[in-house]
Formats: C-alpha cells, structure tokens, sequence
C-alpha cells in the first residue's frame, strides 16, 4: 500500500522546468538543420519531418517553434 501512494506523489509533483535558453537551443538546431538540408537539396525537396529528424527531434515539435515550413 505504501508503494501505491508513493507512486501517487510522485504523480502530483511539478515537472521540472528546462534550463534557460533551452528553447533558443532547441529552434537554433532546427534552423541550422533546415539550412544545411535547403542548401543541399533545396527548398522544396526537404519536409519537416526530414529537418526535425535531422535535428534529433520530433515531427510534431516543430509546430511549437514555426507554424509551417515558410515561417521557418
């Protein structure tokens, strides 16, 4: 019963916060992997997917840096 409700507690705990510049590390990655990849395949022939895995990153967390492939 006690291992229950420690597991509970740790549940409620606040995560922990990234350290600053942590975000502006994280959109430089993208950008410069976005660079690379334009600059050797061209714009058009590079996806976003393709740029965040190259960034070791996901897909989906592009959309919290950029709205769209343009706006990078």
């Amino acid at each position: 019963m006690l291992a229950s409700r420690c597991n509970v507690a740790i549940l409620r705990e606040a995560p922990v916060p990234y350290p600053a510049g942590h975000r502006e590390k994280v959109r430089k990655k993208i950008i410069d992997s976005a660079r690379r990849l334009f600059n050797r395949w061209g714009f058009e022939n590079i996806s976003i997917g393709q740029i965040m895995a190259d960034a070791g990153l996901t897909h989906g967390g592009f959309y919290s840096y950029f709205g769209s492939k343009s706006d990078l």
